[in-house]
């Protein structure tokens, strides 16, 4: 199988699974996000292609087991959301290396204005002007 992004033109050939084995891909995402109706549309789509199997986190899974113990899979398709463990799930992205569909590590950028600006202005991307009221309770969790 080959993934293709549109904007960079990356390429990555993905590691095809044993034969008469399916394509293992984990839903990591709170449960509010995996039982929604647009993520229903779209694991009931590639369900139907009879190629992968589909593995949804649960909260249990998420909160109460180390990474250790969660589902190895081939591909990771993790979503932030409030109370979402991120630092968990870029943990078991380390370890177990599955081909990630998104960039866990930009999600705790992307929760900060400052670091998106920041990114922006070093790819030469315009900004409008902004100011930045840190708090004292801001500066403490610095």
């Amino acid at each position: 199988a080959v993934v293709s992004t549109q904007s960079t033109g990356f390429h990555t050939r993905l590691s095809e699974p044993a034969v008469g084995r399916k394509f293992k891909i984990g839903i990591c995402a709170m449960e509010n996000k995996s039982r929604s109706g647009p993520m229903k549309q779209i694991l009931s789509r590639l369900d139907a292609q009879n190629f992968f199997e589909i593995i949804v986190f649960t909260n249990q899974m998420l909160f109460d087991l180390s990474i250790e113990q969660w589902p190895k899979v081939d591909c990771l398709l993790a979503f932030y959301s409030t109370g979402f463990p991120l630092d968990k799930a870029i943990a078991f992205g380390k370890k177990y290396k599955p081909f990630m569909i998104n960039d866990l590590e930009m999600q705790k950028i992307i929760r900060d204005r400052e670091q998106v600006y920041s990114l922006l202005k070093s790819e030469n991307v315009p900004v409008p002007r902004y100011e930045v009221l840190k708090r004292k309770e801001d500066l403490n969790q610095s």
